[in-house]
């Protein structure tokens, strides 16, 4: 049994085409977010994978737990801005000799990592296009305990409430879309005779 180690702080979905047994095409694996300062671990095993070979058809084959541990973690790690920079989220398989390091390394990377998306939400938000600020930066944001005023998603700057009736209406609208009142008079449209 392999031991996956996470030290992000939202939960980690993947569906793999193995299973842990044979019948099932496909897996769900699952960690759960990791508290601040804790981590969460995925215990895996060796898997099936159905597979077409051309002298047999389709035959079942086993996939060694070292493999299953390498390829989530990969899955976890793939498309992540660190992994050109030489940093990402603290996923890792654990190795029972080198425990603590590399649980300290994991940590480091991964705020390093989060250091790097708040520096990308600051200067989105200093060039005025706070679209770009996405919620993996505002999470980074969160996990630093910092608190910039791009925090919020893009989307309350781009709509307000009606004073009346309190939809949702684009931030530039003069007359609500439902009650259809003027937003600064309240006045409502005459009614055509």
């Amino acid at each position: 049994m392999k031991t996956i180690v996470s030290c992000y702080p939202k939960p980690l979905e993947v569906v793999r085409p193995y299973a842990p047994e044979r019948g099932p095409r496909l897996h769900e694996y699952k960690i759960e977010a990791a508290p601040p300062d804790g981590y969460k671990t995925l215990d895996v095993g060796d898997a099936w994978e159905l597979v077409y070979r051309q002298e047999r058809g389709w035959v079942w084959e086993l996939i060694p737990e070292d493999e299953v541990a390498s390829d989530l973690v990969g899955h976890w790690n793939s498309g992540r801005v660190g992994q050109v920079s030489g940093f990402g989220p603290g996923i890792f398989v654990k190795d029972p000799d080198r425990f603590d390091e590399q649980l300290e390394a994991a940590r480091q990377s991964q705020e390093d990592w989060f250091n790097f998306l708040y520096e990308q939400g600051e200067d989105a938000d200093k060039l005025g296009q706070r679209s770009n600020i996405t919620d993996e930066m505002r999470e980074a944001a969160r996990w630093l305990g910092k608190k910039p005023k791009w925090l919020e998603p893009a989307r309350q700057e781009l709509t307000k409430e009606c004073p009346f009736c309190g939809s949702e209406i684009p931030r530039r609208a003069t007359v609500c879309k439902v009650c259809l009142r003027d937003i600064d008079t309240g006045a409502t449209p005459k009614k055509a005779k």
